[in-house]
């Protein structure tokens, strides 16, 4: 769920720049538990990209994203995996006083 833009009030929603597409690409790194401390047992991978288009609305956006099952590349009890995300803007809505992109909020939900 993303809420894009400024989420005080209208004006400002319209006043600043606004998302209107997007590259979201989701990494994976196999993470080792040790006895102390939990470490990366890789450099993180590309599991998925995929682009997003926005509506210029004051709304919460919600996308479903699906990723990819990681392919363990460590035998271990003690294995897991943890996924980054990255999101590149490629397109705005301009804003008809200030020149900032905002995002208000970013919530994500995992499920199995």
């Amino acid at each position: 769920m993303i809420k894009n833009g400024l989420f005080t009030n209208k004006n400002l929603y319209y006043a600043n720049n606004r998302l209107k597409s997007a590259k979201l690409e989701i990494y994976e790194c196999d993470v080792l538990y040790g006895q102390d401390k939990m470490r990366l047992r890789n450099k993180p991978v590309l599991n998925m990209s995929m682009k997003l288009d926005f509506e210029d609305e004051m709304v919460e956006q919600q996308f479903d994203i699906v990723i990819e099952k990681p392919k363990p590349q460590v035998k271990a009890e003690s294995h897991s995996y943890f996924y980054f995300g990255k999101l590149i803007i490629t397109e705005i809505y301009k804003g008809s006083k200030y020149n900032d992109t905002c995002i208000s909020e970013i919530e994500t939900e995992s499920f199995k």
